[in-house]
């Protein structure tokens, strides 16, 4: 299982972030090895953030989370669970760039 962190998910979404190359290389790893991943809600209240505009920042970034809950809800750990997360084998990060 890896870990999803929030630079990972900007670079994958934005064509134009300087680690998109790097983003789509793991992405393609990832279906290649058939990989788990697992995040947290607040990797993807961040990135709901990051692709919404400033007007509609929070209710995009809650809606982000809420989807997906419904969508993926045995790889988006809940916020109780941050304390002690599941062992994962390796981290899909990469730093925030320009997007």
């Amino acid at each position: 299982m890896w870990f999803v962190n929030t630079g990972y998910l900007i670079a994958l979404f934005s064509p134009n972030d300087t680690h998109h190359a790097k983003a789509l290389a793991l992405q393609a790893q990832v279906q290649r090895e058939r990989r788990p991943l697992l995040t947290t809600e607040a990797v993807v209240f961040e990135v709901g953030a990051a692709f919404s505009r400033v007007a509609y920042r929070a209710q995009a970034a809650y809606s982000a989370v809420r989807a997906a809950n419904t969508t993926f809800p045995h790889h988006v750990l809940p916020k109780k669970i941050y304390a002690s997360p599941p062992k994962c084998s390796m981290t899909l990060g990469l730093p925030v760039g320009d997007h």
